[in-house]
C-alpha cells in the first residue's frame, strides 16, 4: 500500500529519520548521574498534526459507501 510513497523527502524537502538506540539513552543517563530526569510523552493526538506531502495525495484517496475520501493528514 506505501510503495507508492516515498520515505526520503517531506514537502520537497529532504528527510531522515532515526530514533535513538537504547544503549545511547543508557550512556546519557549514566553520564548525567544520579538526579538526571527522563520523561515519556504519549504523541497520540500529536500524529493528527502531520501533514501529507500534496505529491502524495494520489495514493492517499480511497472510496467507501459510493463516497471518495482523501486524508491529507497521517493516519494512524
Amino acid at each position: 500500500m506505501n510503495d507508492g510513497v516515498g520515505s526520503d523527502t517531506y514537502l520537497g524537502e529532504p528527510l531522515a529519520l532515526c530514533y535513538p538506540r537504547i544503549d545511547v539513552i543508557v550512556d546519557a543517563v549514566v553520564t548525567l548521574g544520579r538526579g538526571c530526569h527522563l520523561y515519556k510523552c504519549d504523541l497520540r493526538n500529536a500524529y493528527c498534526q502531520f501533514l501529507m506531502d500534496p505529491k502524495d495525495y494520489p495514493f492517499l484517496g480511497y472510496t467507501w459507501d459510493n463516497h471518495f475520501y482523501l486524508d491529507i493528514i497521517l493516519t494512524m
